[in-house]
């Protein structure tokens, strides 16, 4: 590699398999805190890396989507050695020579963890390195392994962990843990890190599963056609290029691409969520007294009943009008819309912002006649409740 430019390149020699290449890489070229963006992968592209090298697009691409979501051309050192760990093998390759800088953590396929062994004696021999009095465990290392499966740092059973963590290195002004504290904040965590490390996850190789994702994104992302949903004023006029996906497993793996930090309405998928609320407010049995559970065979906003006199299912427009008027009938519209921004949010795992968009609101309720034509249709077919307020519960 070129040592022309701002930085040259790290020594190879003395560098120790035992040390992360992430914390060499930061030491080499972090400069009050930060790490210029633009210098590195500078000093990058000089390595003897093929510019076609899709592992060096993939890291090309994580700093473009960090400098943009950002705002800024400097990262901080949790996020440069979060990328850095993820992409060990190229990193490790171009600057420091080696095939595979972190050699002595196995593959992840070969981390078992024994119904009898303790979770917190596995991870201490898996992370422990050596130190000159005493092992321990770099914190940040473990922290990189544990968000490689898929787990986020502000997901709500890691609070705690997280917080142990961030407690010790202040108090002891160290990035690195001692065996007993170790062990002590993994058995307080074990249930979910067993299942990040024992490969339990729904998705075991996440890492691998989000790359075919981005393959995915990447393609569909050059599609032009279509455009905003014209039967609301305010959505009509929403930008067109927005595009981002998100996705989040059963076991909360999490992942996200694109323009994902801006905030849009639910709109229709709202309906299996309010379902889902109602049938546990009030029970399947009376739910579906006033509303079916059978495919209409027509559109989502027909004017029409099956033969009971009921609309179709909870996933149509009326059947999601009549569901919404047996939510918390007895509280006034205050109660009700608080009750529910809580549920929404509880659905949401405690993670992210849950609002309510009053110009999208205002603009739907002023062109919303076909739903107010298929509630009136449905309280003369005494479709509601008694006592049901129809502007309630539109």
């Amino acid at each position: 590699m070129s040592s022309a430019g701002s930085h040259a390149q790290p020594e190879k020699a003395g560098v120790s398999i035992e040390e992360p290449v992430e914390n060499v890489l930061w030491d080499h070229f972090s400069k009050d805190g930060q790490v210029q963006v633009d210098n590195f992968l500078s000093e990058l592209k000089k390595s003897e890396l093929e510019e076609n090298d899709e592992r060096l697009a993939k890291i090309l691409d994580l700093f473009k989507e960090w400098k943009t979501t950002n705002s800024s051309s400097h990262i901080s050192e949790q996020d440069f050695k979060t990328i850095m760990r993820q992409n060990s093998d190229i990193v490790g390759k171009a600057f420091l020579n080696q095939d595979d800088p972190h050699s002595d953590l196995p593959p992840e396929d070969e981390v078992s963890i024994d119904e009898g062994e303790p979770v917190e004696d596995v991870l201490w021999e898996l992370f422990s390195r050596e130190g000159e009095r005493d092992n321990f465990v770099e914190i940040e290392v473990f922290l990189a392994e544990l968000r490689r499966t898929g787990l986020k740092e502000d997901d709500p059973r890691l609070a705690k962990m997280y917080k142990a963590f961030e407690d010790w290195k202040k108090a002891n002004k160290v990035d690195h843990i001692t065996e007993y504290a170790f062990k002590t904040i993994m058995h307080e965590n074990m249930t979910i890190v067993r299942k990040a490390f024992s490969s339990e996850f729904e998705i075991p190789d996440f890492e691998t599963f989000c790359e075919s994702l981005r393959l995915v994104y990447d393609e569909v992302s050059t599609i032009d056609g279509g455009q905003t949903f014209q039967e609301i004023p305010h959505l009509a006029k929403q930008d067109r290029n927005l595009w981002g996906v998100s996705v989040c497993t059963v076991d909360g793996q999490r992942m996200s691409f694109g323009d994902v930090n801006n905030v849009f309405p639910l709109q229709s998928c709202t309906k299996p969520f309010m379902y889902a609320v109602g049938a546990t407010d009030v029970g399947p049995d009376y739910m579906h007294k006033f509303v079916g559970f059978e495919p209409s065979g027509l559109g989502f906003n027909a004017i029409c009943l099956d033969s009971q006199k009921r609309p179709h299912n909870p996933m149509i427009a009326a059947g999601s009008i009549v569901n919404a008027s047996l939510i918390k009938p007895e509280c006034n519209p205050a109660e009700r819309f608080e009750f529910l921004q809580e549920k929404y949010e509880k659905l949401c795992g405690g993670v992210g912002h849950v609002g309510f968009n009053q110009s999208v609101f205002l603009s739907q309720r002023s062109t919303a006649y076909r739903n107010y034509a298929l509630a009136y249709f449905m309280k003369e077919s005494n479709c509601f409740p008694e006592g049901s307020d129809i502007e309630e519960a539109m």
